[in-house]
């Protein structure tokens, strides 16, 4: 497709801009696959990152989908005593494991994008203080770049995006209803 300077083009319309839709959707589909593996391994101990003696069962197993990471993932970090004292809450745990599965979701049917998106960006940026990459030295990663922020911004674009892949028709009528759904 060629594109005049001065013509307009609708953004909005998926068959002027196929492979955007195309991108947009196949990206959700492997960010909602990274949530949503995180959420089922940690609720059912699969043996990749959490042991099936560790995994949360909905509360009812022996682990907590949140100690490991704050207790242990956040040492390096400035916050370390107030991510420490969240480690294993059981209401923190709750919260953390309906955010992951909520994601996931979100993610694949297009829904709740706004919730999502901004929960989301707020989820993974302090999860990004929990890590502080800033304070690895010596690991020969980014100082201050790394893949909780690339998935927060994505999150944002999620929230806002106008061409953004499939999404589930039903929802369009609730979202209508209820903006703040969409």
């Amino acid at each position: 497709m060629v594109i005049k300077l001065d013509e307009k083009i609708d953004l909005t319309d998926p068959k002027k801009n196929l492979l955007e839709y195309i991108f947009f959707m196949l990206t959700r589909i492997f960010l909602a696959g990274i949530f949503l593996w995180a959420a089922l391994d940690k609720t059912f101990g699969l043996n990749y990152s959490t042991s099936p003696e560790n995994k949360w069962l909905f509360g009812f197993g022996p682990g907590s989908p949140t100690y490991g990471f704050l207790h242990f993932g956040a040492v390096n970090s400035p916050l370390y005593k107030v991510f420490d004292a969240m480690a294993g809450n059981a209401v923190l745990d709750w919260l953390f494991m309906i955010a992951l599965y909520g994601l996931g979701f979100s993610l694949i049917f297009g829904i709740g994008r706004k919730i999502a998106g901004y929960g989301g960006f707020i989820l993974l940026l302090l999860m990004w203080l929990a890590v502080a990459p800033w304070t690895e030295k010596g690991t020969g990663h980014n100082p201050v770049f790394d893949d909780h922020l690339v998935y927060g911004a994505f999150l944002l674009l999620f929230a806002h995006g106008t061409n953004i892949g499939w999404r589930l028709k039903i929802w369009e009528k609730v979202s209508k209803k209820f903006p703040f759904l969409d």
